[in-house]
């Protein structure tokens, strides 16, 4: 019973919120949706897992794409936040292999 009130509580918060009045952007840099502090982007991220699993029981017929996104990181080249499925080890670990094999940087 407990469980069910707190869904039912997230439903009336997460329906009552016009996802329009967070501000988003387009970086340059790397052509994602730009957010402009963490707690937005960590929002809208789950604000996006919640519509969809609210659509998905309303079109079961339906195939729908499930939201990956699952970390939210700090943009160097517009100074935003943006979602990724990535994790933030193994993003480290490719932007060194990168860097090393594009700038001879060694680690």
């Amino acid at each position: 019973m407990r469980g069910k009130k707190r869904g039912a509580m997230t439903d009336k918060l997460m329906a009552q919120v016009e996802i329009d009045t967070i501000e988003r952007t387009k970086c340059r840099g790397s052509g994602k949706i730009s957010f402009r502090s963490y707690a937005e982007a960590k929002f809208f991220m789950y604000w996006m897992k919640w519509r969809y699993s609210k659509r998905i029981k309303a079109k079961r017929k339906k195939r729908l794409n499930k939201p990956k996104v699952r970390y939210v990181y700090a943009c160097e080249l517009c100074d935003g936040y943006h979602l990724t499925k990535i994790h933030p080890y193994d993003h480290d670990k490719n932007k060194k292999k990168w860097e090393a094999k594009y700038f001879n940087v060694a680690y």
